[in-house]
């Protein structure tokens, strides 16, 4: 009946009490539901502390159940189905070494195996908490449980440590800040008047390096910019730069009895002399003159 009645006069009977308001009326309904789901969830939350029923991967430590952990395992391996072996040895540990008070045994269906379970001390134990090898400590979804509860305060810490950092570092930016910002601007601008008074000093200083301090595009800059090629011995090593004939020996007359001061063609400087006379002059010694 409400909601057909104009829109003004719903509002002036809703403020008079006359009509009641439908949104209060919903928000109750939904804070009602509210605290059913919020008790269902810690219903399964005590229910499941320990993990999935199922979940084979309970007694890892950085192992944490999730929805894929109860959808894959589900209920685990039926206590009906374990092999007359295993709950022979099961009953022969228990008579020799019978639980202590307190001790209650559950079995894991993930495990598909029985442990043992202290209820005022919520400590577990795979075997009679009596037996020489067992080994009692707290059960590895709770220690999984505070780990990673520690780890997401410990990464919620350092997010809010950021974010006041930031805030401090946005409230600080005034003269400092700009002052800081104009020292930067002066150090580049002296820095980039300092590179092109040093352009010809690098030049130098550069061809004047060590080969081995030179590295191999350097060498190729220095070769192209002297107008070597490459290739040459002087654009990579510590060669001196000459022509192809630089280091030879020049007195080559005292090897072959040519005559290299002779001017025109190449038959003037002939005829060659006789092997016999090269020989008796390379090697007096031995072939002495005749």
């Amino acid at each position: 009946m409400a909601t057909s009645l104009p829109p003004l006069l719903l509002q002036k009977l809703q403020r008079r009490g006359i009509v009641a308001d439908e949104k209060k009326e919903e928000e109750v309904f939904a804070e009602s539901y509210d605290q059913e789901d919020e008790t269902k969830a810690d219903t399964g939350k005590e229910k499941y502390r320990g993990g999935a029923p199922g979940c084979p991967n309970k007694h890892i430590l950085f192992h944490v159940c999730t929805e894929f952990c109860f959808d894959q395992w589900q209920e685990g391996y039926p206590e009906s189905r374990l092999p007359e072996r295993y709950l022979e040895q099961r009953k022969k540990m228990l008579r020799n070494y019978p639980l202590p008070e307190g001790w209650t045994e559950i079995y894991d269906s993930g495990m598909r195996r029985h442990y043992y379970w202290n209820q005022s001390t919520d400590e577990v134990c795979w075997l009679s908490p009596r037996h020489p090898k067992a080994v009692i400590s707290e059960s590895a979804p709770k220690i999984a449980r505070e780990m990673w509860n520690l780890n997401s305060h410990k990464a919620e810490d350092v997010a809010d440590e950021e974010v006041n950092n930031k805030g401090r570092n946005r409230s600080g930016r005034g003269k400092e800040g700009r002052n800081q910002h104009e020292n930067r601007r002066d150090r580049k601008n002296a820095m980039a008047i300092a590179k092109r008074g040093r352009g010809a000093e690098d030049e130098s200083d550069e061809d004047s390096r060590p080969i081995a301090e030179l590295t191999e595009r350097d060498k190729l800059k220095r070769a192209k910019r002297k107008g070597i090629d490459p290739m040459d011995p002087s654009a990579y090593g510590e060669a001196p730069e000459g022509a192809w004939t630089s280091g030879l020996v020049e007195d080559q007359e005292v090897k072959t009895g040519v005559d290299v001061t002779a001017s025109g063609p190449l038959f003037q400087q002939r005829p060659y002399p006789a092997p016999g006379a090269i020989l008796r002059r390379l090697h007096p010694d031995k072939y002495p003159p005749t």
